[in-house]
């Protein structure tokens, strides 16, 4: 007897989205720390780890049913390269809707639509790292490249702060953000 497949009701409650851009350094952080995520660590069944690319609106889907998003994004916060910032719930909004850039205005318009809708999840947590290069080049710069693990761990950590169980895969160094 075969295992029906779950209804998409049956999200998993938990979401890490890496959103980015490959192709612009820095810009593609939170694409790179999604893919080293799925490659490094094993979580509950309740997590999902989505690489967001660039996409805006489209995401609606992927934040519906979800109890909890984590989103990793490069932000221009003003701060020094490598800084990274932790955003809540309507933190997350008032600081990105001065931030020109079409990729903010997407994420910010994706968070909106899921508050209209009545599908915003009971908790979500934005990770910013401030870029230091976006030029149209692909892999991350050496300043973002040096801060990447201490990156990985803000997002690990606050899984394990909402109670989700984390183990690591192996222990060999990945290849996977350069």
């Amino acid at each position: 007897m075969s295992t029906p497949t779950p209804a998409a009701s049956e999200n998993p409650k938990i979401l890490v989205l890496g959103v980015g851009n490959l192709l612009m350094q820095d810009e593609g952080i939170g694409v790179h720390v999604a893919r080293v995520l799925s490659e490094r660590y094993a979580f509950d069944p309740e997590v999902d780890i989505v690489d967001g690319g660039t996409a805006g609106l489209e995401l609606i889907d992927k934040i519906d049913e979800r109890e909890q998003v984590l989103i990793v994004d490069a932000v221009d916060f003003d701060l020094k390269p490598g800084s990274m910032i932790k955003l809540q719930n309507d933190e997350i909004n008032a600081q990105l809707q001065d931030k020109m850039s079409l990729h903010h205005l997407g994420l910010t318009a994706v968070l909106s639509a899921a508050k209209l809708l009545d599908i915003q999840p009971r908790e979500i947590c934005l990770i910013g790292i401030q870029p230091h290069a976006m030029e149209v080049e692909v892999g991350l710069s050496p300043v973002i490249t040096a801060r990447f693990e201490e990156v990985l761990d803000g997002v690990v950590r606050q899984l394990v702060q909402w109670g989700v169980w984390v183990t690591r895969n192996h222990d060999e160094l990945q290849e996977a953000i350069g």
